[in-house]
C-alpha cells in the first residue's frame, strides 16, 4: 500500500512539479531512515504504443530495468546487487512507467551507479532483446491466455470497453505485434518517450542534498523533450447489457473435458475529476 501511494503522490503531483523551470522534476522526502526508496516516473506507457507496435512500451522498460548497460552485462549487474541485497524493476500502465529500487544508505554510491547506467546507458544488447521479447511472448500465450482465467477475463473486458482506443490491448502488448519488433524500435522508442520534459524523480529516505543534486545532472543527460499531457476520448459505451463468450480447452482428465470458468463484469459510471 505505502508503495502504490507514493507512485499516486508521484502522478498527481506531476503537473506542478514539471512547472518548476529546472529539469528534470524531483520529488524528494528525505528522513532519517537508513533506506533510501527510488521511483522514477516517466509519463509515457502502454497507450502510446504505435499501430502495429503493441507492446514497445513495456519490451522498452523491460530493457532499461532487465537488461544490461553499455558497459555491464545484466548477469553482472544481479551479481553486484546481490550482497547489497536489492533489486531494480519496472512497471508500464497505461499512461506512465515507474522503476522502483531501494537499498541501505551505506550502499547508496554503489546502487546508484548501476541503476543510472542501467536507465541512462542502456546496452540495448541482442541477447537481452531477444529474451525478453519471447518472455512478454510467451506471457501473452502462456500465462494468460491458457494459465489464467480471472485475468484472461478481466483483461478481454478491458479491451472490449476501449475497442479501436489506445487503451484497447494489454500492457505487455499483442503476440503479432511483438514478434514484428526489432532493437531499432526499441532504441527509436526510448529516445522519443525518456525526456527530461515527462519525468519525476522520487527519493525518499536517507540522502543528502548533494546525492539530490548529482541525481539531478544525471537526468538531465536526457533528451530534453516536449511532453504535453495526451488527452483521450471517453469510450463509447452502448446503454444495454452484452455479454461475451470466450471458449477454449482446458487440460485434458481421465478421458474428459475439465472445463472452469472465469467472469467480469462492468459498469460505466462515468469520467472522474480530482
Amino acid at each position: 500500500m505505502k508503495r502504490l501511494i507514493f507512485i499516486l503522490a508521484l502522478a498527481l503531483s506531476f503537473v506542478a512539479s514539471a512547472a518548476d523551470s529546472e529539469k528534470p522534476a524531483m520529488l524528494l522526502k528525505p528522513s532519517a531512515s537508513p533506506i533510501v526508496n527510488f521511483r522514477i516516473l516517466f509519463m509515457t506507457g502502454a497507450a502510446e504504443d504505435a499501430p502495429g507496435k503493441k507492446g514497445i512500451a513495456a519490451l522498452t522498460a523491460a530493457m532499461l530495468s532487465q537488461a544490461g548497460s553499455e558497459k555491464i552485462p545484466y548477469e553482472e549487474i544481479m551479481k553486484r546487487m546481490y550482497p547489497m541485497a536489492t533489486s531494480f524493476g519496472g512497471q508500464v500502465d497505461k499512461e506512465m512507467t515507474v522503476f522502483s529500487g531501494a537499498t541501505h544508505k551505506d550502499n547508496l554510491e554503489k546502487y546508484y551507479e548501476l541503476i543510472r547506467q542501467m536507465l541512462l546507458e542502456p546496452g540495448f544488447r541482442e541477447e537481452d532483446f531477444t529474451r525478453l521479447k519471447e518472455d512478454a511472448i510467451n506471457f501473452l500465450k502462456v500465462s494468460l491466455r491458457d494459465g489464467n482465467d480471472e485475468e484472461l477475463a478481466k483483461e478481454e473486458l478491458y479491451n472490449a470497453v476501449y475497442k479501436g482506443q489506445p487503451y484497447g490491448h494489454h500492457n505487455v502488448g499483442a503476440v503479432g505485434d511483438l514478434e514484428k519488433l526489432t532493437i531499432a524500435d526499441v532504441r527509436a522508442w526510448y529516445k522519443e518517450h525518456f525526456t527530461q520534459s515527462n519525468v519525476v524523480i522520487g527519493l525518499a529516505g536517507g540522502f543528502s542534498d548533494d546525492f539530490a543534486k548529482k541525481v539531478r545532472a544525471d537526468f538531465q543527460k536526457l533528451a530534453t523533450g516536449n511532453w504535453k499531457a495526451p488527452r483521450y476520448s471517453h469510450p463509447d459505451l452502448k446503454d444495454e447489457w452484452e455479454a461475451e463468450i470466450i471458449q477454449r480447452e482446458t487440460a485434458r482428465l481421465l478421458f474428459l473435458w475439465a472445463f472452469q470458468s472465469a467472469y467480469a463484469a462492468g459498469i460505466p459510471i462515468g469520467p472522474l475529476s480530482l
